[in-house]
């Protein structure tokens, strides 16, 4: 909070956990896989992997069906809104919901926690070709997103 404008600050990072090499493969944990269809569940700066892989895919015009439910608080809180919009436009799947909806508000996307019925509205069916990366508050991935994931059948893995 002391920095002066042209001052540096270095970085570290990413760590390398999930790479994406391209044409649909990914290296996860240091294990290769191809995928067609990537969901991602994903809250507030959550949403800064997955927009760099939308960006990515746009473009490179990657092989990849890409999907996203982003859940923030207000609509007012919804980071990139502007870009993700566009990728709406262009055939990505991109759907918000929001824990609340302040009055006069106008909203057309989701209210309420992330659920079963958006998953499966939202993301691509469970398959062996589909994985879910989840990026966002740890509370609301191992208590809410994990376990519907695991109910659903879909294999996750947290950006």
């Amino acid at each position: 909070d002391k920095m002066q404008l042209g001052d540096t600050l270095d970085f570290r990072g990413p760590t390398g956990k999930i790479i994406y090499e391209g044409s649909g493969v990914f290296s996860i944990h240091g294990h290769k896989k191809h995928y067609k269809n990537i969901g991602f569940i994903t809250g507030g700066s959550g949403v800064t992997p997955c927009f760099q892989l939308m960006k990515y895919t746009e473009q490179n015009s990657e092989p990849l069906n890409l999907s996203l439910l982003f859940a923030n608080q207000t609509p007012k809180d919804i980071l990139l809104k502007d870009e993700l919009d566009a990728f709406k436009a262009k055939g990505m799947g991109v759907a918000y919901t929001v824990d609340r909806v302040n009055d006069g508000e106008a909203w057309n996307g989701y209210v309420g926690f992330v659920n079963e019925q958006m998953v499966k509205d939202c993301l691509p069916p469970p398959s062996d070709d589909t994985i879910i990366f989840v990026c966002g508050p740890p509370m609301a991935i191992a208590k809410c997103w994990k376990p519907i994931c695991d109910t659903l059948g879909h294999t996750m893995v947290e950006f």
